[in-house]
C-alpha cells in the first residue's frame, strides 16, 4: 500500500545498548547477520523480521537514528515529487538485488525517510 510503513533501521554508536534496550522494552531480538564490517542485525518480533539496524558509521558522537522505509509502486515517480514538493533527494535511486527499488529523501523539515518499492 502506497506510503505504508514498510520496513525501518536504526544506526547506533551502541549496538549492544539499543539491542537490549528493545529487547526489553517491546521483546525484539537483533539477529546478527553474517558479513564483513562492522556490526549488523535483523530485529526480530515472534520469529518475524521487521527491521535491520547496524553501528552508526557517520562519526565519532554521532547520535542515534531511525531511517523509517514507506511503500510505493512508483520509485522514479515520487523521486521526482520528493524535490517538487518541497523536500530533497539526499541518495539517488538504488536496486538491491533480491530486495527492492529505493532511494532516501528528506522532507521540507528535515525529517528523513526511505521510499521502497519492495521486490516481493
Amino acid at each position: 500500500m502506497k506510503g505504508a510503513w514498510l520496513w525501518h533501521e536504526l544506526a547506533t554508536p551502541d549496538v549492544g545498548r539499543s539491542t537490549d534496550f528493545y529487547r526489553q522494552l517491546f521483546g525484539w531480538t537483533a539477529a546478527p547477520m553474517p558479513m564483513e564490517g562492522p556490526p549488523y542485525f535483523i530485529w526480530n518480533k515472534g520469529g518475524e523480521a521487521n527491521g535491520h539496524g547496524g553501528l552508526a558509521q557517520s562519526g565519532e558522537g554521532e547520535p542515534a537514528r531511525w531511517l523509517v522505509y514507506l511503500e510505493t509502486d512508483d520509485v522514479d515517480g515520487d523521486y521526482a515529487r520528493v524535490a517538487a514538493l518541497g523536500g530533497r533527494a539526499i541518495t539517488g535511486i538504488m536496486d538491491v538485488a533480491e530486495v527492492g527499488r529505493w532511494f532516501i529523501a528528506e522532507d521540507p523539515g528535515g525529517a528523513q525517510f526511505a521510499i521502497m518499492s519492495p521486490y516481493i
